[in-house]
């Protein structure tokens, strides 16, 4: 091989998409909700003023601070000014309808007195890493929130859980026209009923994530944000033990065992994919106990109290994987044919390699040319898909299926197939199906999910198949 052309043929080694990733969206769609009768004042204290009642979506350009005005209807002499700094935009496949995804902008009740009593509130919102979720259900316009003690704590929380978007400052105080009018920057924000977004009439003032890393060999960083995945091997790569126990078998995982002889064997899927982001948002919430001060000539007296903060962090789980499973070589020699003469197999029924590594025994065992022949790379044992095709939002309800086959020339048996829900996905009882007959359980994974799996009787004959399906509600 002429090793000057090695340069050249790498980008078509890349695994993945081939081709850079979509540009992020330009703006940020973003969402106000608040109590019934709210409303919403953009461009306020400038003759641009305009209002519109919650719920209501406009578009902001990544990298400018807005400041918004919040009219309540019990009331509206004692409105709130919150700022909003959009940090960054959605970057996701091509087709992508940015508008069906905006970013919730909420306000509680219980948010509205904590300010309007004087504490000062700080919302930092992330878009939510799917293999980083937490299981809960949420819905579009009511987003996961956890308390933080510090913005530094926040921050941190966020960027180590997704990728920050959006962070929002709020608090009782009033400001005056032309404060207001130093945050309307034109070309910044399209309102309901605006057809196009001029440009910005200044550069943005704040860092912001609209540009996505690029690697010039390795290729294209795709986002891992914006999209689900539900199928394949992730983390710990899926074995069986001597006990001949699947292990590796992680959140979002599929699999299927199956047994050819004495042999015990597993083998994945395809990875699924279902575009549906998810926000959530560290809150910080400071406010002074007490305030007293005393001052005379000569004296001053002055003390300054501190409110307790309740910190939620969410929860964590620490995965400790076997040692064996640790050891991985990639682009390594793929596979070695030897054979062996009958003096080496003379008292052995099969030649073993054993190795013992930090007090783990390490066992493999020869491989013959027949039985390598047996397994050949003919495609896909276990396929999965999912329907309806989307768009596809929080809280709906999709069905996924499972077909598995048998591409060998010989039967197999103890078919076992298993899926282990990611945490954004919450299974249905009752919903689960299979086409032959099989024994169906259930067991939670550490992710807040669940664990389903089919064991399918008797043999599966060359050429046989079976589908499995179940339903699952999006979180």
């Amino acid at each position: 091989m002429n090793l000057g052309l090695l340069p050249l043929l790498m980008p078509a080694m890349v695994a993945g998409p081939v081709g850079p990733p979509p540009p992020p969206a330009p703006v940020l769609y973003v969402r106000f909700v608040g109590p019934e009768g709210t409303l919403t004042m953009f461009h306020p204290g400038t003759p641009l003023e305009r209002g519109f009642k919650n719920p209501t979506t406009v578009a902001m350009r990544p990298g400018y601070i807005y400041r918004v005005g919040i009219i309540l209807p019990d009331a509206p002499e004692r409105p709130l000014f919150p700022s909003i700094e959009i940090r960054g935009s959605l970057n996701a496949p091509p087709g992508y309808d940015f508008t069906k995804y905006p970013l919730p902008i909420t306000m509680t009740t219980e948010e509205i007195e904590r300010v309007r009593s004087g504490a000062m509130l700080t919302k930092v919102i992330y878009l939510e890493n799917p293999e980083k979720a937490v299981a809960i259900q949420t819905s579009n316009d009511e987003p996961l929130q956890f308390s933080a003690l510090t913005e530094g704590e926040a921050f941190k929380e966020a960027n180590l859980r997704g990728r920050i978007v959006a962070v929002m400052h709020i608090g009782e105080r009033k400001y005056a026209p032309d404060e207001l009018a130093r945050f309307m920057i034109p070309g910044t924000i399209l309102l309901p009923g605006e057809e196009a977004l001029a440009p910005a009439a200044i550069p943005p003032m704040i860092p912001c994530t609209s540009v996505p890393l690029y690697d010039p060999i390795l290729g294209p960083r795709w986002s891992e944000d914006e999209c689900l995945h539900d199928g394949g091997d992730i983390l710990q790569p899926l074995g069986i033990d001597n006990e001949r126990r699947l292990f590796g078998l992680n959140p979002s995982d599929t699999s299927m065992e199956y047994s050819i002889g004495k042999r015990r064997k597993v083998t994945t899927s395809n990875k699924v994919c279902i575009c549906v982001p998810r926000f959530v948002a560290f809150v910080v919430d400071t406010v002074p106990n007490g305030f007293q001060g005393a001052r005379n000539p000569g004296v001053t007296k002055l003390g300054v109290g501190g409110s307790a903060l309740i910190a939620k962090r969410l929860p964590t789980y620490t995965r400790q994987a076997d040692i064996v499973a640790l050891l991985r070589v990639q682009n390594a020699l793929r596979l070695t044919i030897s054979e062996f003469g009958l003096a080496q197999n003379l008292y052995m029924n099969k030649p073993e390699a054993i190795a013992t590594l930090n007090g783990t025994h390490v066992i493999g065992e020869y491989v013959g040319l027949d039985e390598l022949t047996a397994s050949p790379d003919c495609g896909l044992m276990l396929m999965k898909w999912v329907e309806p095709r989307g768009p596809h939002q929080i809280g709906d309800t999709v069905t996924f299926f499972l077909r598995y086959r048998n591409p060998l020339n010989e039967p197999l048996t103890d078919v076992v197939v298993s899926d282990s829900l990611t945490a954004r996905l919450e299974y249905l009882p009752g919903t689960a199906k299979s086409e032959r007959a099989s024994n169906f359980t259930i067991a939670p994974n550490e992710a807040g999910s669940t664990i389903l799996r089919w064991q399918i009787p008797g043999q599966l004959l060359p050429g046989q198949s079976g589908v499995v399906s179940f339903q699952a509600k999006i979180r």
